[in-house]
């Protein structure tokens, strides 16, 4: 089981870590692709903080609570209260406005697994 819960939080560290790594070097083509058309300055400041900034600093913490078998599963819980909280915006805004790009739906279906994996692997250790 530790194995698994070690994967699951490798996985988040990669993912946030590249996503948050390519956020950073290539801002315009990101946001563009998550449906930023047109950001002010003051917009584009806030994209690169919160989709590269923080998406390094949650890659750091999955890979810390990785490193640290003592600490993974506090990573479930930590995966399991993260993903529970985005999952229900970003089915309503899924809804409401009718978004189809791929790259959105594509984050939302693996936000959808990471919601899901923890949920599995805490119900099956106890």
């Amino acid at each position: 089981m530790s194995g698994l819960i070690a994967a699951y939080l490798w996985a988040n560290a990669a993912t946030y870590l590249g996503f948050g790594l390519w956020c950073a070097a290539r801002p315009g083509q990101t946001s563009r692709s998550l449906g930023y058309e047109q950001l002010s300055a003051a917009g584009r400041g806030e994209f690169l903080s919160i989709y590269g900034g923080l998406e390094l600093g949650l890659a750091a913490i999955f890979a810390t609570l990785a490193w640290r078998p003592d600490l993974s599963h506090l990573g479930l819980w930590l995966g399991l209260m993260l993903y529970g909280g985005i999952l229900p915006f970003r089915a309503y805004s899924l809804w409401r406005y009718r978004i189809r790009e791929p790259m959105v739906l594509g984050l939302a279906l693996g936000e959808l697994l990471f919601l899901l994996l923890p949920l599995a692997l805490l119900v099956a250790g106890g």
